[in-house]
């Protein structure tokens, strides 16, 4: 869709009955660099595993915590080159590949033949595999829940997908003082200023709890008091991850739950 985004202004009717419409097309393609996401297929790949062994055995940062971090960053490139090896036209490898069967099966019908029977079968496996990945690739970047709508979703998604491009995108914005704004310096001081009046300036105190008060409610027991503050087990902590579904909790790294499950 080239022409993603339709603007509809409404003026004001003076004496007229009807209010004069301003209808404005925009090709709403910009310059936005993409953020690093986790794609489930990636941890399918045998050169997933091969990756990840190689950034996790070695020592980046002093702290546990610190070293996770360089290590999910130091990971990104590695999986991004993955991506363009064998993941980059995947929409193009299906449409030749589907030719290709298209070719075969078209063969088979003037003649049969053993070998030309055993390569149908291989190239419509293959042929499924990518349009499977294509698929969950898609639904991944549409961010919509799995619905059976048929054999195949991928034209679904590729419009949940540019409509969600749209939508993430501010070309217009009307000021506190009613003045229209279009240029993208103008619409971030506007947005700057809006918020940093909402949110005010830094407080030199606050207000404390009173805790005789709180007192006077109900409160914990000194045994639910030592459960609040008990160690969290290996155990939980699996358990919680794995009741996750893979498409879920996608952090500021783009790493989600899935990555974590395989890895």
């Amino acid at each position: 869709m080239t022409w993603g985004s339709v603007y509809t202004e409404y003026g004001l009717p003076l004496f007229s009955d009807h209010s004069p419409m301003m209808i404005t097309i925009k090709n709403n393609k910009m310059n936005i660099r993409s953020l690093f996401r986790f794609f489930n297929v990636w941890s399918e790949h045998p050169q997933f595993v091969v990756i990840v062994n190689e950034v996790w055995q070695k020592q980046l940062a002093n702290g546990k915590m610190e070293d996770i971090w360089k290590k999910l960053k130091t990971l990104k490139p590695g999986f991004k080159k993955l991506n363009t090896i064998e993941y980059k036209g995947i929409t193009q490898k299906i449409e030749r590949t589907r030719e290709y069967l298209i070719t075969i099966q078209e063969q088979l019908q003037l003649q049969y033949s053993d070998t030309l029977l055993e390569e149908e079968v291989k190239v419509a496996q293959t042929l499924e595999k990518w349009s499977l990945t294509e698929e969950s690739i898609l639904r991944q970047k549409s961010r919509v829940k799995w619905i059976k709508l048929g054999d195949e979703n991928n034209k679904y998604f590729s419009v949940v997908m540019k409509e969600r491009a749209t939508r993430k995108q501010i070309l217009e914005l009307t000021s506190a003082n009613r003045d229209k704004i279009t240029t993208r310096n103008g619409i971030r001081d506007e947005m700057v200023q809006f918020y940093y009046k909402l949110i005010g300036t830094a407080a030199h105190s606050l207000p404390t709890i009173n805790k005789e008060v709180m007192k006077n409610g109900p409160i914990l027991t000194h045994e639910q008091q030592l459960s609040l503050s008990a160690e969290v087990t290996e155990q939980e902590i699996q358990a919680g991850l794995w009741a996750i579904s893979k498409d879920k909790a996608l952090g500021v790294d783009g790493y989600n739950s899935c990555f974590f499950k395989k890895a």
